[in-house]
């Protein structure tokens, strides 16, 4: 006479079960202590970019003989109304607007001589874009836009954006 087993298999699957859940809580709980000790050092590091860029942006400045179009901008981003982080702000962007005599790509060039001898490293994707180029420097992000040529005299409209991201290493 054979015998089945299997009230043995049962409780082998009540206990797997009941594993699976401890481990989803365990992550939830994991979770809560992860953000909350992000969420006090990502404000003071925010606080202390804020008061950086006035420095970072001065030390960037402008190409010669360029006149600015507007004031300073300045944004702050987070990660989605549905993010959990909501209400902190992870990344910061200004934005300053110029037109610059010449063409973009001796503006550029004179702008990238001036951020490597400043410690700034060229991001840059493969292959180059036309539109914009990316420097960085630790967790800063420096990004000059064309925004127009002009001929008759020959002028540039440049947007330059300048980045702060708390998770970028």
């Amino acid at each position: 006479m054979v015998r089945f087993h299997g009230s043995v298999r049962r409780q082998g699957s009540w206990i797997s079960i009941f594993a699976i859940f401890l481990i989803g809580a365990g992550l939830l709980v994991y979770q809560r202590h992860y953000m909350n000790h992000h969420r006090h050092l990502i404000k003071a590091e925010a606080m202390a970019a804020d008061s950086q860029a006035a420095g970072l942006l001065g030390e960037i400045g402008v190409p010669s003989g360029a006149q600015l179009q507007g004031g300073d901008e300045k944004r702050f981003g987070d990660l989605g109304r549905r993010s959990m982080w909501r209400g902190v702000t992870s990344q910061i962007t200004w934005f300053r607007e110029m037109e610059a005599p010449g063409d973009y790509d001796a503006i550029l060039q004179e702008y990238s001589s001036r951020l490597q001898s400043a410690g700034w490293s060229t991001f840059d994707s493969s292959p180059p874009s036309m539109v914009k180029r990316e420097f960085k420097k630790g967790k800063w992000f420096l990004t000059l836009w064309r925004m127009a040529d002009f001929t008759h005299p020959t002028r540039t409209r440049l947007k330059l954006e300048l980045t702060w991201d708390y998770w970028v290493a």
